[in-house]
């Protein structure tokens, strides 16, 4: 195929197929990130309110979303993906190892409730939420 931008002739290249488990990794690993957010959103909301119960239970939340979450992502791994998708599956669970760890570190900031703290805390999971972001262009179609 032959496509002609701003009077230059470009050679398009086909898309690597898809294999077949694609799809579900699309779908699995968007949802993962949609839940990590939502709750980390929650956090913020519980912290901006000053509400050390909510806190608590909502960093507890986050940190069980995020383990679910790399369980859930580390389970594709045994499917049959393309080179991108898979490449794209061991980078979100890289940045998940890191979401772990900041997450745990947050709840356990929550228990102190130590503002800077907490503060600090959201500022790293935030930042690790945001290198995953960056794997998401390698599950689109």
């Amino acid at each position: 195929m032959l496509v002609a931008v701003c009077g230059l002739s470009l050679a398009m290249v086909p898309a690597a197929p898809a294999a077949a488990g694609d799809a579900q990794a699309r779908r699995v690993v968007h949802a993962q990130a949609r839940m990590i957010k939502t709750e980390l959103y929650a956090a913020e909301s519980c912290f901006s309110t000053r509400s050390g119960p909510c806190l608590k239970g909502a960093t507890y939340r986050l940190y069980s979303v995020v383990l679910d979450a790399k369980a859930r992502v580390g389970a594709l791994r045994s499917r049959a993906l393309s080179p991108r998708v898979r490449s794209g599956v061991e980078r979100y669970i890289a940045a998940l190892d890191h979401q772990v760890a900041a997450s745990w570190e947050l709840y356990e900031s929550a228990l102190s409730l130590y503002i800077a703290r907490i503060e600090q805390a959201l500022r790293v999971t935030w930042s690790w939420v945001a290198v995953a972001d960056r794997a998401m262009p390698l599950f689109d179609p």
